[in-house]
């Protein structure tokens, strides 16, 4: 009794109880979400601190822009342009082509689509990527029997769960093909933070679009990756 007469101790407990209760009313604010704009905008502030950084020397983005889609006179563009540069990119020394958007119908040319077709299948070197619960997904039974080719076991890893799928056109969905997902949930400001990296669909684990690239890149199939109860 006699040391909670002394101040400084009076002023110790006075703080730690402050402290607490701050704590608490932290996380009753946290839970509720009334601190996601606080942390949105500091984790703003800091990314402009840092400043942009430059891209690995190893990666290079072919960004289809507005002069593109105008020099080609068509859009989208012809199908005959993704095989040409399929082409010109492997005389270059492309170790992985990685298309982000999803070959899900055929164009109005079927000669160009078969010359897409033939140019995928000529290596093993093309990333495509498929897209779940998009609105009015649909695949074919022969699409869906060929999207495992390049899903993780599923050994219970955390993984968000979908229903539907949107996936390239069967003939372009190759025994070796390596498909990534990509889906991704901007937040509330617009901002993209954070992609799933592993989607489960009808009992298998499908990887994100980079990830899947990455482990093609580094020449690892997703049957040889393991996650004991971790998110790769």
């Amino acid at each position: 009794m006699f040391l909670l007469q002394l101040p400084a101790v009076r002023l110790l407990l006075r703080g730690l109880g402050l402290g607490v209760l701050s704590a608490l009313l932290a996380l009753l604010l946290s839970g509720f979400g009334a601190l996601a704009p606080l942390e949105r905008g500091a984790s703003n502030s800091l990314f402009r601190l840092r400043g942009p950084r430059a891209a690995a020397s190893k990666v290079v983005l072919l960004v289809v822009d507005e002069a593109t889609v105008q020099r080609a006179g068509h859009s989208p563009l012809p199908r005959r342009f993704y095989a040409q540069t399929l082409q010109s990119l492997r005389a270059r020394g492309a170790r992985v082509i990685a298309f982000n958007f999803v070959f899900s119908s055929a164009s109005d040319d079927a000669k160009q689509d078969t010359m897409v077709q033939r140019a995928v299948a000529a290596r093993n070197d093309v990333t495509q990527g498929i897209i779940f619960d998009a609105p009015g997904a649909v695949a074919s039974p022969e699409t869906l029997r060929r999207l495992p080719v390049f899903a993780l076991a599923d050994q219970g890893a955390r993984a968000r769960p979908a229903l539907s799928v949107t996936a390239p056109l069967s003939s372009m969905m190759l025994k070796q093909t390596t498909i990534g997902h990509l889906n991704f949930r901007p937040e509330a400001g617009g901002e993209v933070r954070r992609i799933p990296h592993l989607i489960r669909f009808k009992g298998q684990l499908y990887p994100s679009f980079a990830l899947a690239a990455a482990m093609q890149s580094l020449g690892a199939r997703a049957e040889q990756s393991r996650h004991q109860g971790k998110s790769i």
